[in-house]
């Protein structure tokens, strides 16, 4: 059997203390580097994912309210009077009164106190002011779909890196088990040796269980993004019967819906996330003992 062994510093139980050291040390680097992959690239990644996701719900909800208060009778009716008062400044230079609309009451509302409690807030909101907010949003939504489909992508990057890092544990697992492998014809066992490669064993597993989680975590999410990215057409100001393309195919719920639906379900603390946070961060924070 001592044949089939490449040396005799390969038995178990023969392990230097130079050996075990330079085994032990390589273990946790490659644990911490795992460690610190998922906890500041990964996880801070999907982070800010459900930032933006955040900022979509917010930011649909005020275009619905921008569009619906633009399209309202009294704007129009008070676009018109602009547009008249507008065209009237420019034909003849107008007094102080007439050009707050021929009212002298105006000025009532630049006084110490400010606009009379019993006043609505429309008196002082200009239909250019609502177009103007509609455009902004508009043009801040468009840049949150575009994040939304970087940071997928990073995060998916992030992701086969992890892969490769595990890969390599595996890799140097299999190599270090060599030096802890058990003869086949019954050799002494050393108890310090045993409980090290229990501790080593358990590294790995655990590992190997915490980028299964992320990988199907990344999986649920990729199917989540695809649906807030796709709500994006005309719908997204005024419909509440969901969208459908040209072969109708769609979504019944219209797009403030489903990107509610996401922000819900997108924390790795919902009900529908697939890890288990507790368990994740017991792995990681082995690399710290």
């Amino acid at each position: 059997c001592e044949d089939s062994m490449a040396s005799p510093s390969i038995r178990r139980g023969q392990l230097s203390q130079k050996q075990q050291q330079s085994v032990k040390k390589r273990y946790y680097q490659l644990l911490r580097s795992f460690s610190d992959k998922v906890q500041h690239s990964w996880i801070d990644i999907d982070d800010q994912l459900l930032s933006v996701v955040q900022n979509i719900v917010s930011i649909r909800s005020r275009l619905r309210q921008e569009w619906s208060l633009l399209n309202s009778p009294m704007i129009r009716k008070k676009a018109e009077w602009e547009a008249t008062t507008e065209e009237r400044n420019r034909s003849k230079p107008l007094s102080l009164d007439a050009q707050d609309g021929g009212d002298p009451s105006s000025w009532k509302y630049f006084g110490f106190q400010g606009k009379p409690r019993e006043d609505t807030c429309s008196f002082h909101l200009l239909s250019s002011d609502v177009r103007l907010a509609l455009l902004h949003d508009l043009d801040q939504h468009e840049k949150m779909i575009a994040g939304l489909r970087t940071l997928m992508s990073n995060l998916a990057e992030c992701h086969d890196s992890l892969g490769r890092l595990v890969g390599n544990v595996w890799q140097y697992h299999l190599e270090s088990g060599a030096l802890f492998q058990r003869d086949k014809e019954g050799q002494e066992c050393f108890e310090d040796d045993d409980k090290d490669y229990r501790t080593y064993e358990s590294i790995v597993q655990g590992i190997n269980e915490v980028f299964d989680m992320l990988s199907m975590e990344l999986y649920r999410k990729q199917c989540l993004a695809p649906g807030v990215i796709d709500s994006t057409g005309d719908e997204l100001l005024d419909s509440k019967d969901g969208y459908y393309d040209d072969n109708g195919f769609g979504d019944d719920r219209d797009s403030l819906q489903i990107a509610l639906e996401c922000c819900k379900s997108w924390p790795r603390k919902s009900g529908c996330s697939l890890v288990n946070e507790q368990r994740m961060f017991a792995v990681l924070n082995m690399g710290n003992q």
